[in-house]
């Protein structure tokens, strides 16, 4: 990749510097894989609380409260509740609850400043203050097994049971302290059914109603309407005591019980008002079990069976993206059902719940699993003329890739700045490329066929050096005075932020980089140069018209020209059409840089400038300018998805 001057702006350009490599005729791409959950567990402290299962849980942001539950004694005021912070491994006390303590199992919310318990106990605590205030009376009648759900400004209860399921529920304002009853639902009344809220609407599904009534279907709550509207009847069996979690674009339902155990599941699009069924889960059969999502992975734990053993202490993470299960690494506790599981962000928090046969034990202990430790390890070395200011920058620019891509194998950058490599008939600013690249020709464990690899990602997909003690990625970066080296993201405007140039061009290294080349006279396909493959980014290269290109005009004796080609890459209609590009791109296929005139610098290996310039993914964008507009410094969404699709592990 290069980078141009011109009137004000940096044109980063792609050079080509050396030959790539390839991947077998594919249509749809999907050549990621799922970060790895097997991940890691530790335990974490014992609670000062009774043992206990069917409680509440809630994250704060910074400490998860665990609030009620069953234990084979009655709960006092001082044992009702706790807070554990994870940073310091400790248990601290909350204030004594005031009120009578019931015995019915209770919801709990986080509002962002309170948690809100609510069934036969109706109070709030502020963890802040240390200090409980008790609800305005509600408008529902007490109940058992309801759903609670936070809007971002109220509380809404719906269903539940008492001698016979109820179908209404209320709305609670913790800013007036006052209640208001939600319209009359659609649906029969029922308990252990799911709730979830998507930004606009709760969406209630499945449960049962005594012994005989159990319920497949489901509707949808509009609090700013007062309006609900029956979702379609899902296509799994009736059952209750199910998971449900939301992605941001769906609802994932999975295991549940009828007459027996569940081990499947379904996503329902609220937009589209669609369901589909999810692959088969690698686990058994379970309810009274725990999902979380993580933003990527619903993660499921521990749960209840029929038969022996009768309780479960394994689990699986669902990625929604590419619909692929993986099982979590042997937890260190006790299998159990009852407990509850939170996400903070970076860990699973399972605390409390109930064991099996024979003693059928509560417990008050727990533990965190997380996701594999995940980064990278870039080493930079300088050419002798390379200022200090400028290394010290050049190495917090690697530093943001250091967080965002997992590489168990060192990547070794080189950097120059003498200008050496770079074209001169041009005031070309930078460029980088992969110091080398690989194929299963000569590395057998690489993924793809017919596929040429940058280094650092080949030895990353492989674990092992495969560059001897070459660079794997070589920067060059012109050498003219007007360069900011600051971090600060605050260049003037006659000045180029040098940290985002660095940057950019590590994002080229890594990947963001295709085979494609050609000169004033001819088109070579994909395969540069007379090379065999092409790149693993050109297998995601792909128009509304001929479909994934590569897949079309690549093969093993073609003669890598071809005029039709050369119409797709300069039709403004070229995409990078991979899993996550698009996951990240709001759905669609990221839009890559193709102007009508092909730009052998800038065309094909960039995304499309009119459509991400000034936004968070203008990274990889082809021009950059001059002063504080011109900063970028993180790589954006849609940039990272392009990377992962290429095979990275994000972090």
């Amino acid at each position: 990749m290069n980078v141009a001057s011109n009137m004000g702006l940096v044109l980063f350009v792609l050079l080509a510097l050396v030959p790539l490599l390839s991947l077998p005729p594919l249509g749809a791409v999907s050549s990621a894989q799922a970060e790895s959950a097997e991940g890691f567990w530790q335990r974490v402290r014992d609670a000062p609380l009774k043992g206990r299962s069917g409680h509440s849980a809630v994250w704060t942001e910074e400490e998860m409260i665990v609030w009620g539950g069953t234990s084979d004694r009655l709960l006092n005021d001082a044992d009702v509740a706790a807070i554990y912070k994870p940073e310091t491994d400790r248990w601290d006390e909350v204030a004594p609850y005031p009120y009578v303590i019931g015995v019915g199992p209770d919801t709990a919310i986080w509002t962002g400043t309170e948690m809100i318990v609510w069934g036969d106990d109706q109070a709030a605590y502020d963890p802040s203050a240390n200090e409980w205030r008790q609800l305005a009376p509600s408008p529902l009648a007490l109940r058992d097994w309801h759903t609670a759900i936070w809007t971002g400004e109220e509380m809404i209860i719906w269903g539940g049971e008492y001698e016979g399921a109820f179908s209404d529920g209320a709305a609670y304002d913790p800013r007036t302290d006052a209640w208001s009853l939600l319209s009359l639902s659609p649906l029969e009344g029922r308990f252990f059914h799911s709730a979830v809220w998507t930004g606009k609407e709760m969406l209630i599904w499945g449960g049962r109603a005594g012994h005989e009534r159990v319920f497949n279907d489901g509707a949808a709550y509009d609090p700013t309407n007062n309006a609900w509207r029956l979702i379609p009847q899902a296509p799994l069996g009736v059952r209750f005591n199910h998971s449900a979690i939301w992605t941001g674009t769906e609802m994932l339902i999975w295991g549940g019980a009828e007459l027996g155990v569940y081990a499947d599941g379904a996503s329902f699009n609220a937009e589209a008002n669609t369901w589909s069924l999810l692959p088969l889960s690698p686990l058994e059969g379970r309810t009274r079990h725990t999902a979380v999502w993580t933003g990527q992975d619903m993660v499921i734990w521990g749960g209840e069976m029929r038969g022996s053993p009768g309780v479960l202490g394994d689990g699986a993470a669902y990625d929604p993206a590419t619909r692929a299960w993986q099982q979590l690494s042997p937890s260190p506790l006790d299998s159990r059902y009852g407990h509850t599981a939170i996400w903070t962000g970076s860990e699973m928090m399972v605390w409390g719940g109930r064991g099996g046969p024979p003693d059928f034990r509560f417990f008050s202990n727990g533990a965190s699993w997380a996701y594999p430790s995940c980064g990278a390890d870039i080493r930079v070395r300088f050419s002798e003329n390379v200022s200090l200011v400028a290394r010290q920058t050049f190495k917090a620019a690697a530093e943001v890739w250091e967080e965002r891509v997992n590489s168990d194998v060192p990547i070794r950058v080189t950097v120059k700045i003498t200008g050496e490599g770079l074209p001169d008939d041009e005031p070309y600013l930078g460029g980088a490329r992969a110091a080398a690249w690989f194929s299963r020709s000569t590395v057998k464990a690489l993924p793809r066929a017919n596929t040429y690899y940058p280094a650092p990602l080949a030895e990353e997909l492989t674990g092992r050096t495969l560059n001897d003690r070459d660079p794997d990625i070589i920067v060059f970066i012109g050498n003219h005075r007007q360069w900011h080296f600051g971090t600060d993201g605050n260049p003037s405007k006659k000045k180029f932020d040098f940290m985002s140039m660095a940057v950019h061009e590590l994002g080229h290294g890594l990947g963001f980089d295709s085979s494609l080349a050609s000169n004033k006279d001819e088109w070579h396909d994909l395969g540069r140069e007379g090379n065999a493959y092409p790149a693993i980014y050109d297998w995601f290269l792909y128009t509304e018209r001929a479909g994934y290109l590569a897949s079309k005009y690549w093969s093993a004796d073609n003669a890598h020209v071809d005029p039709e080609l050369a119409h797709e890459l300069t039709s403004s209609d070229l995409l990078f059409n991979g899993t996550y590009a698009r996951a990240a791109n709001g759905g669609t296929p990221a839009r890559l840089y193709a102007p009508a005139d092909f730009d052998p610098g800038s065309s094909v290996a960039h995304l499309d400038l009119d459509t991400y310039r000034d936004t968070s993914d203008s990274l990889m964008t082809p021009e950059m300018e001059k002063g504080p507009r011109g900063v970028r410094h993180s790589a954006g969404q849609v940039t990272l998805g392009v990377l992962a699709d290429l095979g990275w592990t994000m972090c």
